[in-house]
């Protein structure tokens, strides 16, 4: 279990089962975690709140897939889609 003390350091971030740019009316609810150590480690734990399939990706407010989460800034909102959205 992580403790308050070792989330000090941690950045959190937003993530939103929907792509940045679809409209609004097809948006839906995101969620707010802390960003764990690996890339795989956000997806398969975003995938499983959103209740999104294996395959799925993150992109960032301008579309870019983000390939690993050292590339992140703390508050950072990101979007989940699968491979064939």
């Amino acid at each position: 279990m992580v403790s308050f003390t070792d989330r000090k350091h941690k950045k959190k971030c937003t993530v939103f089962p929907f792509h940045p740019w679809d409209p609004k009316e097809g948006r839906k609810h995101g969620i707010v975690m802390w960003v764990p150590n690996t890339i795989d480690e956000l997806i398969k734990a975003a995938s499983k709140q959103l209740g999104l399939p294996d395959g799925s990706f993150i992109l960032s407010e301008d579309g870019g897939n983000i390939l690993d989460v050292d590339l992140l800034v703390d508050g950072q909102s990101l979007y989940m889609i699968n491979e064939t959205n």
